[in-house]
């Protein structure tokens, strides 16, 4: 599901005005996702990310999130990298990138207060 929701938004950022300096990036990069090609992918995206694509940043920190779960072994998961693509796109408006970024506040809050009562727990 991940996988069409990450063609869509290729297919969506190519038909958005103000792409056209990333247009190539892109269009590389669905191609490569249709062929199962991620390593190519998270390389493409990261140079139309870098020049202001808001798609490619988003869909960047969705694969460097999610990585190898979804994406095979050629993409490593690095959620540093991920929450950083994320703050990228939301400063550029986008409103996923704000959502993801508040699900990964979540997450680790949740496990902060995790290892906290587990550490507070008494050992015999």
């Amino acid at each position: 599901m991940r996988k069409l929701i990450s063609a869509l938004a290729f297919a969506a950022a190519l038909s958005l005005p103000g792409v056209a300096s990333a247009a190539g990036e892109l269009a590389a990069a669905e191609a490569a996702l249709k062929r199962g090609d991620y390593a190519t992918v998270v390389q493409l995206l990261q140079v139309a990310g870098e020049a202001g694509n808001t798609i490619a940043a988003e869909t960047l920190g969705d694969m460097l999130w999610y990585g190898e779960s979804i994406y095979g072994p050629d993409v490593h998961r690095d959620p540093a990298a991920a929450t950083e693509w994320f703050r990228r796109a939301a400063r550029q408006g986008s409103a996923y990138a704000r959502y993801m970024l508040a699900e990964i506040d979540q997450e680790a809050s949740q496990a902060r207060t995790t290892s906290t009562v587990v550490a507070a727990q008494p050992t015999r």
